[in-house]
């Protein structure tokens, strides 16, 4: 098993770097301007220890209040555990996820927010990671 593969999807170069450097845990310091008001109470990310831990249960995940709802508005709604990667939280069970629905090569960053529904926030990798340590 490849370090930079979890769940048989490859992590964004960039978040490699990030936990390489430290700045993974440390540097996320603009959470306001990723994630709707409210919604970021007790944010996380997920040490590369953690993240393989806990997307060993995720790929197996069935309830539906994890795997979101659509509403036709909120995009994308649901996520589909075996094709996305939790990489952290907002609070407990508003989890952030790199969701590869559209292919391994450049993810999308969603989190499940308080309604019950996956939100994406970013259509890359390397848009969140900027935005959230203000570049």
């Amino acid at each position: 098993m490849s370090d930079d593969r979890i769940n048989g999807m490859r992590l964004p170069s960039q978040l490699m770097a990030a936990l390489s450097d430290k700045s993974w845990s440390t540097q996320g310091k603009y959470w306001q301007t990723v994630f709707s008001a409210g919604e970021a109470v007790m944010p996380s990310l997920n040490s590369l220890g953690l993240m393989r831990r806990e997307n060993k249960s995720w790929r197996e995940e069935t309830e539906p209040a994890f795997l979101g709802m659509t509403d036709g508005h909120t995009t994308p709604g649901i996520l589909d555990p075996t094709r996305s990667v939790l990489i952290g939280e907002l609070q407990p069970d508003a989890m952030i996820a790199l969701d590869y629905r559209n292919g391994e090569e450049g993810p999308s960053v969603v989190y499940l927010n308080m309604e019950g529904r996956w939100v994406q926030v970013a259509e890359g990798f390397d848009e969140f990671w900027r935005r959230l340590i203000g570049t």
